[in-house]
């Protein structure tokens, strides 16, 4: 099977929209690389007092554990947490990390950043930025890639986005949460036959869960509330004809 990555900005933002898919993709026989762009740095250790760089190193351990439960690989850049930019450096990071897997199916955020993060908007930029350079040199096989944003229906992140201004308005690239989730998707992914293997991506980064409990990532229900399926919107790129995404299309045109 083809190959499919993952391209986000932080160890843990692979799991709440994309674990799910990323297990059946792998158990279905194919290939996953998971890309943070940063090593989550300037987050906050729920489990204990480690900052900066050393929350860093254990952030991308977790990032490793959690990949390995998907069946996945996985690597963290060392861009700065909280201060992403759609530069040529990221982007020229970027496109080489591509270059070297050539995924057919690149997953990440859309244009909402999934609850108006900035790193994750400036994640989707770069990425675009990347393959646009790919379009630019026509033997480069990364210039047929499709990439899919993850989808989420309006008012999931309303927590999170109050907890974000109140607390880190500097991260908050978009103030206004009407302008976050959409209804609509173009794929529909059924990973309840992988509850248990999305969990345990959750339960990896320990150090983002109080009491080391995933019930509590993102907020007390936020993870039950996705553990059916996992939507995506075509952004760019060919028409998806392998099997796997053409059930995941039919599945979402009937549960719509």
């Amino acid at each position: 099977m083809p190959g499919l990555a993952v391209v986000v900005a932080h160890p843990d933002d692979e799991t709440f929209g994309f674990a799910g898919t990323v297990r059946a993709w792998t158990l279905a026989g194919g290939d996953a690389a998971i890309l943070a762009l940063t090593r989550g740095e300037a987050g906050v250790d729920r489990r204990g007092g480690r900052r900066g760089e050393t929350l860093g190193e254990a952030r991308a351990r977790e990032l490793g554990r959690s990949a390995s439960v998907l069946g996945a690989s996985a690597e963290a850049f060392g861009f700065p947490d909280g201060a992403l930019r759609a530069d040529d450096a990221l982007v020229s990071a970027i496109a080489v990390w591509l270059g070297d897997r050539r995924p057919q199916v690149v997953l990440t955020f859309g244009p909402d950043g999934a609850y108006g993060h900035r790193d994750h908007l400036a994640c989707t930029r770069a990425l675009d930025r990347a393959l646009d350079r790919a379009l630019d040199r026509a033997n480069d096989a990364s210039a047929g890639v499709t990439v899919l944003h993850a989808a989420f229906a309006p008012g999931v992140f309303a927590a999170v986005h109050r907890a974000m201004r109140r607390h880190a308005p500097a991260l908050l690239a978009i103030d206004d949460p009407a302008r976050l989730g959409r209804a609509g998707a173009d794929y529909a992914v059924d990973v309840r036959p992988h509850r248990e293997a999305k969990r345990a991506s959750v339960a990896a980064h320990e150090t983002q869960l109080a009491g080391g409990d995933p019930g509590s990532f993102l907020g007390r229900g936020f993870l039950e509330a996705h553990l059916d399926e996992e939507r995506f919107v075509h952004h760019r790129g060919p028409p998806l004809e392998h099997p796997f995404w053409r059930a995941a299309r039919l599945r979402c045109a009937s549960s719509t």
